[in-house]
């Protein structure tokens, strides 16, 4: 079990997340042709895959312990809002107007920021009884 201020700091990288990615989603669906990526995705398949994605962040948000739902949600969460750097793999940056690359940056930022807490805050054995010290 993780204490309640660590919880409150997931939630909070969660909530910037959340921020973020809406901020690359709207841009990336509102400016698409600005986008290297493939091209079968269209402005109405990046609307709708944000809002699948943040069910994930919503379901995290709701928990009201760090279980097993909570970590798996927020770790899928925190790894797919790194996937944005995925448009680089599309084309090169310089295609990419400033203003794009802030919202994918941002994302990503927030996906390091909020699976490194989350790495930190994992759940550790205990130390046992018989002198033995658990590795940290």
């Amino acid at each position: 079990m993780i204490e309640a201020s660590r919880m409150r700091r997931l939630k909070l990288l969660i909530v910037a997340g959340m921020l973020a990615s809406a901020l690359h989603f709207a841009d990336n669906t509102f400016a698409i042709a600005r986008y290297p990526e493939p091209s079968w995705i269209t402005p109405f398949g990046v609307a709708v895959s944000w809002c699948v994605v943040t069910a994930l962040a919503v379901v995290a948000l709701t928990r009201r312990s760090a279980d097993r739902v909570f970590f798996a949600t927020t770790g899928i969460y925190a790894l797919v809002l790194l996937t944005g750097l995925l448009h680089y793999a599309f084309g090169p940056a310089m295609q990419v107007a400033v203003r794009s690359q802030l919202t994918v940056l941002a994302e990503a930022m927030a996906g390091a920021a909020l699976a490194i807490a989350l790495f930190r805050s994992r759940p550790r054995p205990n130390p046992r009884d018989d002198g033995e010290s658990a590795v940290r």
